[in-house]
């Protein structure tokens, strides 16, 4: 059988490749062909929403080249259409193309690949039908579901063929010997127009829908309120099953102050990176202000230069570096915290670090005074903080990125937000686009060490595990060290830089982006560190399904047990590790990391812990 995946696609670049990425991965096997349809709806534009669909036509575009898509059909926008007019366009490509059975998938509808493969093999095992798809309706902030069915797949074959789409999920059939579809409309003869129905048991397939949550949240269409009142119109001022409320998205514009001891490189930088961006993309209404307190290194700032770009020019500030500011000039700029904060009326002030280390006492006093019009928010990245030695002023509530911090103190107002695994990024490239970039043209296998050079990253150990492999196996394994050596660990990371073996390749300081390539390419990644709170790194490496061998701390907990292949810092041990495990044929399996979130959830906890503490007024 041949079946066609009718896609509708507008303003949806952020999310459609993970949408689209189970159905791509089984394209071949279940000989699918995907027809997309992208471009504003008629009403939309009756309605004044601005048309927001330029990055996805780029997108998609790029995948029609790459023949991850088959066909691309965008309306004309002089001659906008309505919604099942834009599906119509859908149905002679389906004939020409001699087309079985086709699937409905809309942008807001999300699919794993064992659901697509039980899906397909449910209407292989059950023929003859029309089928109905049980979703896990998303609405709110995309936490709260219940169950919603459509029908989503249908043999357009059947009774002469389709005719027409009306309404979004209907259709009428041209009947036998009709021109149209006169036996289920003028007769009322519903075999033409819904004929028998099987609804797909939710156990085999139950996505997510998420068109009623709003995308500033979590996902979803842009226009709420705008949706509601297309659906009054495009039902024929049928009484929509949702209500507007302008009193829920007060705090949606919320204004959210970042303030750091330095922005230079490193875990908590990146954290700091991750948060911003993942607000950015699921609540763009939310404002975003950066304080660093002091710049301390010029030269080792990739996480800081990439903040930089994603601000606002007048919403970065910084107070300085002594290469060019003066420690007077340093301490003046830090004063003005206070009235910067009133000035932009700031709502929460989330500090990252623990103020006592790096802020003046008396700067603080005035920041965390609990008459302030700001509530403050407070995260340690460090594993060994005490709460009860390092904290005189306490905020309104913590933000924990390890769970062995709540554990310590779990206070009803305090939260745990750790870094997520980035589910979208779990499906590497081809290997062949690997091989294009010059990796492993004569067998090696690629070991990967991300980390700052310092005696608690513990990359003296890994170096020993390279040359204890090279002395058998010359440059088969191949060891990249990607990390910057900055001038205050000097001491520890200079004589490891002597008589390095050739199968070491030691790179300095990267960006995500380009570590991300690294990832793509490594065979295992390698983390030696004895000294860490809730490393970065691991989640990364998870997010892209390589293999990891670690130490497994004892505060990590459960949470990489299923990832983790532990180094006991035996060398004869934990080389007899790294051979094993790589050439294991095991994968991981990032669904089943314990206590993590991805990405969506990640922002979705964010919001929801900053309105708590703003509605609920919360003093600790």
């Amino acid at each position: 059988m041949k079946i066609g995946i009718q896609i509708l696609a507008y303003n949806c670049d952020k999310r459609f490749e993970e949408l689209i990425t189970p159905w791509i991965n089984l394209k071949n096997k279940y000989n699918l062909k995907i027809w997309v349809g992208s471009g504003q709806f008629k009403i939309y534009n009756d309605l004044g929403c601005e048309n927001l669909n330029d990055n996805t036509i780029k997108l998609l575009k790029k995948m029609l080249e790459e023949n991850k898509i088959d066909y691309l059909f965008q309306p004309d926008p002089n001659n906008l259409l309505g919604d099942h007019s834009t599906r119509d366009k859908c149905i002679p490509w389906m004939r020409e193309n001699d087309i079985d059975l086709m699937i409905q998938l809309d942008s807001d509808e999300f699919y794993t690949e064992e659901e697509v493969g039980n899906y397909i093999g449910f209407i292989e095992d059950n023929p003859n039908y029309n089928y109905l798809t049980v979703f896990n309706n998303l609405i709110e902030d995309g936490n709260k579901g219940y169950d919603w069915k459509k029908h989503t797949a249908w043999w357009i074959k059947r009774f002469g063929g389709i005719s027409h789409y009306y309404y979004d999920a209907h259709w009428s059939y041209l009947g036998e010997g009709n021109d149209e579809m006169k036996k289920g409309e003028e007769n009322g003869n519903i075999e033409y127009r819904r004929p028998n129905s099987l609804i797909i048991p939710k156990k085999l397939v139950h996505p997510k829908h998420y068109t009623w949550t709003d995308d500033k949240n979590v996902g979803g269409p842009s226009h709420i309120s705008e949706k509601i009142e297309y659906q009054k119109i495009y039902y024929d001022d049928e009484k929509c099953g949702y209500e507007w409320n302008d009193q829920l998205t007060n705090t949606e514009n919320m204004k959210i102050l970042f303030l750091a001891g330095h922005l230079s490189t490193g875990g908590m930088p990146q954290f700091l990176l991750k948060r911003i961006k993942s607000l950015q993309k699921y609540n763009p209404n939310i404002e975003i202000f950066v304080w660093e307190w002091r710049c301390l290194a010029i030269d080792y700032n990739v996480q800081r230069e990439q903040i930089i770009d994603l601000i606002d020019d007048d919403k970065f500030y910084s107070c300085g570096h002594g290469d060019y500011k003066t420690e007077e000039e340093i301490k003046e700029s830090q004063e003005n915290i206070l009235n910067y904060l009133n000035k932009n009326k700031i709502d929460i002030v989330h500090v990252e670090g623990i103020a006592e280390y790096w802020m003046d006492e008396n700067i603080q006093k005035d920041l965390y005074n609990p008459n302030n019009s700001w509530k403050v928010v407070e995260t340690s990245h460090g594993i060994n903080w005490n709460r009860e030695e390092d904290k005189k002023y306490e905020p309104n509530s913590y933000a924990f990125v390890t769970n062995s911090h709540l554990e310590r103190y779990p206070d009803g107002n305090n939260v745990l937000i750790e870094y997520p695994i980035d589910t979208s990024i779990i499906c590497p490239k081809l290997r062949e686009e690997i091989l294009d970039k010059g990796w492993r043209q004569n067998g090696e296998y690629h070991i990967v060490n991300v980390g700052l050079w310092t005696p608690g990253k513990n990359q003296g150990y890994t170096i020993e595990l390279a040359k204890k492999l090279y002395e058998k196996y010359g440059v088969t394994y191949i060891f990249h060290f990607i990390g910057n050596q900055a001038p205050n660990f000097q001491h520890y990371w200079e004589p490891l830089m002597k008589d390095l073996p050739p199968n070491i390749m030691v790179y300095g300081e990267k960006n995500g982006d380009e570590i991300a390539e690294f990832y793509k390419m490594a065979d295992l990644m390698l983390f030696s560190s004895t000294w860490e709170c809730n490393p970065v790194v691991l989640k990364e490496a998870i997010s892209n399904n390589i293999k990891i061998i670690a130490f497994d701390l004892d505060h990590y907990g459960n949470d990489y047990i299923d990832f983790i292949e532990p180094l006991n810092g035996n060398i004869n041990h934990d080389y007899e590790l790294l051979l094993n495990t790589i050439h294991s044929p095991k994968k991981y399996n990032w669904k089943n990391v314990k206590n993590l979130v991805n990405v969506k959830e990640f922002a979705s906890k964010h919001i929801e812990f900053y309105k708590t503490i703003i509605n609920n007024n919360l003093d600790n």
